[in-house]
C-alpha cells in the first residue's frame, strides 16, 4: 500500500485547515492594521482550492483593487511572454539600472549595475513586492518603465479586456 493511499484524506484534512487558517490570516492581518490604513483602504481575501477549484473563503473578492499588486502581475505576466517566446531564459540577467535601485519602499535593496537572474526576479516580485525588481524587468524587456507601461496599456486595449484605472495604472507603487 503506497503513502498516499494511506495518507491522502488526512493530508487532504491538514490542507484544508491549513487553507482555513491562511484564509482567515488574511483577515485578521487586514483588521488589525490601524484605523489610518483603513480608513485609505478596503481589505479583500480570496482563497480557492487549487485542486477542486472550489472557493474556500471569499470577502469582497470583486470589488475594485489598488493597482500595485495588479500591476505586478501584469508585469510577470509579459514577463512570462517573454519566455514564452524565447526572447529571454530564467537565467537571463536583468541589469539593475539607478532608476530601478531607487524603488521604495518594498524592495531588495539591489545596487545599480547589478544583476539578478528571471528565475530569481520572479520569486522577488511573488514573494516580496520588490518594486526594484519589478522596475528592472520592465526595463529590461521595453528599455524604460514608460515604454513598458504603454506596452501594457497597448496589451488591454486590443482585446484582452480594459484596465479600468488608466489614471496612473501602471506606474510601481
Amino acid at each position: 500500500m503506497s503513502q498516499r493511499a494511506v495518507f491522502g484524506p488526512r493530508t487532504s484534512l491538514l490542507r484544508a485547515i491549513g487553507t482555513a487558517f491562511l484564509a482567515i490570516a488574511i483577515v485578521f492581518a487586514g483588521l488589525a492594521s490601524g484605523a489610518s490604513a483603513q480608513s485609505k483602504r478596503t481589505y479583500a481575501g480570496f482563497v480557492l482550492d487549487a485542486k477542486t477549484g472550489i472557493t474556500l473563503y471569499s470577502y469582497a473578492a470583486d470589488s475594485p483593487r489598488y493597482p500595485a499588486s495588479v500591476t505586478k502581475v501584469m508585469t510577470l505576466y509579459i514577463l512570462f511572454q517573454e519566455l514564452k517566446a524565447g526572447r529571454m531564459s530564467l537565467n537571463t540577467r536583468l541589469k539593475i539600472s539607478r532608476y530601478a535601485a531607487s524603488a521604495v519602499p518594498m524592495k531588495l535593496n539591489l545596487r545599480a549595475g547589478s544583476t539578478i537572474r528571471v528565475k530569481d526576479a520572479i520569486k522577488a516580485v511573488v514573494t516580496l513586492s520588490a518594486n526594484d525588481v519589478a522596475r528592472a524587468i520592465a526595463e529590461n524587456i521595453s528599455g524604460s518603465e514608460s515604454k513598458f507601461a504603454r506596452r501594457c496599456f497597448v496589451f488591454f486595449e486590443t482585446g484582452y479586456g480594459k484596465s479600468g484605472g488608466r489614471d496612473g495604472c501602471w506606474r510601481f507603487q
